[in-house]
């Protein structure tokens, strides 16, 4: 299963997408971090334009088949 990552709020740190995929990877799972995961305008991951965008982008790729959001909500 491909399961791609986009962050529709904060950023997301390099060393828990470490994690994740490396947890992912032992249960057979490959995760697609987005660039735009780590980009940082304020205390968002990037411009609207660039969250929008990467979430336009994974969900348009026919070879994923779930889109997770990193991080995000309130609390």
């Amino acid at each position: 299963m491909r399961i791609a990552v986009v962050a529709p709020s904060c950023p997301l740190k390099r060393e828990a997408a470490e994690r994740a995929t490396f947890m992912a990877e032992r249960l057979g799972i490959e995760l697609i971090i987005h660039p735009q995961c780590f980009l940082e305008e304020g205390h968002f991951a990037g411009r609207d334009e660039a969250r929008l965008g990467a979430l336009r982008e994974v969900m348009d790729d026919e070879s994923v088949q779930a889109v997770w959001f990193a991080r995000g909500g309130y609390g």
